[in-house]
C-alpha cells in the first residue's frame, strides 16, 4: 500500500506540473504574426476531412480488434507494465486534472499574467465541453464495459448501471480533449508531443486495466481531440471576453463568483 501511495502522489504531482508547465508556456504565446501563419497552415485543414478520415479509420480497426486487445492486455502484466497504468489512470482523473488547472487559473492571478489566466480558463472551457459530450454519450450508447464474457458488441441504450457506461472512456476524453486544447494554446510543438504522449498513456491505461475497449478509447480520443483544438480556437476566434473569479467574505461565509 506505501509503494501505490507513493505511485499516486508522484503521478498526481506529474499531472500537475504538466498542466502548470504547458499552459505557462501558452501563456508566451508566439507573436501574432506566427500563429496567424500557423492558422493560415492549418485551419483549412484541420480538423478537416482528413482528422476524421484518420480518426475513423482507427476506430473501426480498433473496433475489429477489441476482443484480442483485451485477451492480450490481460495476458501480458507486469510490475512496470502496472505502474505505467497507474499513472495513466491518474492522468486522465478529474480529481487531479481539475486542482491542476485552478492552480494554473491562480499562478496567472498571483504573478499577474493575464494570458496564463486566461489560457487556464480557455483549457478549463474545452475539458467542461468534454466532460459534458462525455456525461451524455455515456448512457446514449450503452455500451457494455469488457467483463468474462470476452462479447464487445453488447449495448443497452439508457441504462443507469456504470456496467454500461463503456463508450466513450472519461479518461481518455479528458486527456485528449486537454491535450488538444493546451496545445491548440501553445502553439509550440514541444507541448503537443508531450501533452499527447501523457494523453495516449491514459488511453493504454484504460485497456490494459480492462475498464474499456479499444474502441472506446480510439473514438474517446478522436472526439477529445477535436473539441480540446475546437473550443479554444473558437474562443481566440470570437475574442473570448476575460474570465475573472473573485473570492469575498460574505454573510453566509466566503463567497466565490466567476464573471466572464
Amino acid at each position: 500500500m506505501r509503494v501505490l501511495s507513493s505511485s499516486r502522489q508522484r503521478a498526481c504531482t506529474a499531472s500537475v506540473a504538466l498542466i502548470l508547465s504547458t499552459i505557462a508556456v501558452g501563456a508566451q504565446r508566439p507573436s501574432t504574426a506566427h500563429v496567424a501563419r500557423i492558422d493560415s497552415l492549418t485551419r483549412t485543414t484541420w480538423p478537416g476531412p482528413a482528422f476524421w478520415v484518420i480518426g475513423g479509420s482507427l476506430f473501426v480497426a480498433a473496433a475489429l480488434s477489441d476482443q484480442k486487445l483485451e485477451e492480450e492486455s490481460l495476458e501480458y502484466r507486469t510490475t512496470t507494465l502496472n505502474t505505467f497504468a497507474h499513472t495513466g489512470d491518474v492522468l486522465g482523473a478529474g480529481r487531479y486534472l481539475l486542482p491542476a488547472l485552478g492552480l494554473s487559473y491562480l499562478s496567472g492571478v498571483v504573478t499577474h499574467q493575464p494570458q496564463l489566466k486566461n489560457g487556464a480558463l480557455h483549457v478549463g472551457a474545452a475539458y467542461l465541453a468534454g466532460n459534458i459530450a462525455g456525461s451524455m454519450l455515456k448512457p446514449a450508447i450503452g455500451r457494455h464495459r469488457p467483463d468474462t464474457t470476452g462479447s464487445p458488441w453488447r449495448f443497452h441504450a439508457f441504462a443507469s448501471q456504470g456496467a454500461w457506461h463503456s463508450l466513450p472512456s472519461a479518461h481518455t476524453l479528458h486527456a485528449f480533449t486537454l491535450a488538444g486544447a493546451i496545445s491548440e494554446e501553445a502553439h509550440r510543438p514541444w507541448v503537443t508531443v508531450a501533452t499527447y504522449s501523457a494523453a495516449t498513456l491514459v488511453g493504454w491505461s484504460r485497456v490494459y486495466e480492462d475498464e474499456h475497449w479499444a474502441s472506446d478509447v480510439a473514438l474517446s480520443a478522436v472526439l477529445g481531440a477535436a473539441i480540446g483544438h475546437g473550443v479554444v480556437r473558437f474562443l481566440h476566434a470570437h475574442g473570448s471576453p476575460q474570465g475573472n473569479i473573485q473570492v469575498r467574505a460574505g454573510a453566509a461565509g466566503a463567497e466565490v463568483s466567476v464573471t466572464f
